[in-house]
């Protein structure tokens, strides 16, 4: 069998909970492994989908004799469940065996469990370690659910695709398609990873889109949509519209300032003020069960959400193209900064070749 170092194992856990993306939300994605006392690979389990067993209790279940366990190692992405949800506590289950130690990558945002279930670990004598290797990866794992927990708001992604002087589009609506095929289907694989789409309704009227994640191993996931549509543009469009035809009608949610006149299968979001107040949408989305949501515009919807804060990562993708100026749609036109002080920028920046394209993502400051 082969032996694993702590870097290994931890990264192997986090590969294990990067299958549980798309298919765990409301809760995090957790990955676990197990090592024998002479450090070889004896399981690995991951959380699967919302309301199945845990990824340690995956790993253990996979281990026919329990006498293997005897000195074992248990590295887990997340610190085990302290409290009863769909299944009962993870650690009681843990003290069970001997254990030599036990690695975690992140604690437990969620303050049913937060740092509990390591006290009680400790004071049952285990050794247990905070993982010091993929920090960075740990935390986008779980930097979504960190936000849900901490502030019971939903997670705000931005993702853009340009050309390299910042084109979106033209102004006559031709977008399709400034990046190439890679970027594309990146784009769907970041869907997946997301409870819903949101645009404004400017794209929604120009491209009449789908908004799915078109990955066939990830067909099942089905995107909520939200359409920013102060004036109810949308009401009497949406249920012959592309975005109706591969999700359920009441999976789309339109936030306006108007009401429907009519009775209406969608879902409507009643806002005051326009432009809207973004920090309040996102309390009303985390109520409606939506913890997490990916804005791909337009360009007066992502400054929006700019302007206000609200929005806590960038997914950018760059064609190393020009596309001019006079006909065109910055992403950017309408964000006006006064001065190099008050610029915006990336921290834990991350910057990758794409095929054709690069893609550029970090947490916006």
């Amino acid at each position: 069998m082969k032996k694993l170092s702590d870097k290994s194992a931890m990264a192997l856990a986090i590969k294990e909970a990067q299958k549980g993306i798309g298919f765990v939300s409301p809760n995090p994605p957790v990955g676990c492994v197990i090592l024998n006392k002479n450090r070889e690979f004896l399981s690995s389990g991951f959380y699967s989908h919302y309301g199945a067993i845990h990824a340690e209790m995956m790993a253990l279940n996979k281990i026919k004799d329990k006498k293997q366990l005897e000195k074992a190692h248990l590295f887990v992405t997340l610190e085990p469940c302290f409290h009863f949800g769909q299944n009962p506590p993870c650690v009681d289950h843990l003290i069970k065996y001997s254990w030599a130690s036990l690695t975690y990558g992140v604690a437990d945002p969620n303050p049913k469990t937060n740092k509990k279930s390591i006290k009680k670990l400790k004071s049952k004598g285990f050794k247990l370690k905070k993982s010091i290797y993929f920090k960075e990866s740990l935390h986008r794992l779980y930097e979504a659910f960190a936000l849900n927990m901490k502030k019971n708001q939903t997670f705000f992604a931005l993702k853009i695709a340009s050309s390299l002087d910042g084109v979106v589009a033209f102004n006559h609506g031709e977008s399709q398609w400034i990046t190439g095929l890679k970027a594309r289907n990146l784009a769907h694989q970041l869907r997946s990873g997301f409870s819903a789409i949101l645009i404004g309704v400017n794209t929604f009227l120009q491209d009449n889109p789908r908004l799915n994640c078109r990955i066939k191993s990830k067909k099942s996931i089905q995107n909520k949509v939200i359409i920013l549509d102060p004036f109810g543009y949308s009401f009497s469009l949406i249920e012959r519209s592309h975005l109706a035809r591969v999700r359920s009608i009441k999976d789309i949610y339109i936030v306006s300032q108007k009401k429907p006149k009519k009775p209406h299968k969608f879902q409507h979001i009643y806002s005051k003020k326009s432009p809207f107040d973004l920090k309040a949408l996102g309390k009303t989305l985390y109520n409606n069960n939506i913890p997490s949501v990916l804005v791909e515009g337009g360009a007066d919807t992502l400054t929006q959400f700019l302007k206000q804060k609200i929005a806590s990562r960038l997914y950018y993708f760059i064609n190393p193209c020009l596309l001019g100026g006079e006909k065109a749609l910055f992403w950017t036109e309408k964000l006006n900064i006064e001065n190099l002080k008050s610029k915006k920028y990336l921290k834990s920046l991350e910057i990758l070749d794409n095929g054709e394209d690069i893609f550029i993502t970090g947490l916006i400051f």
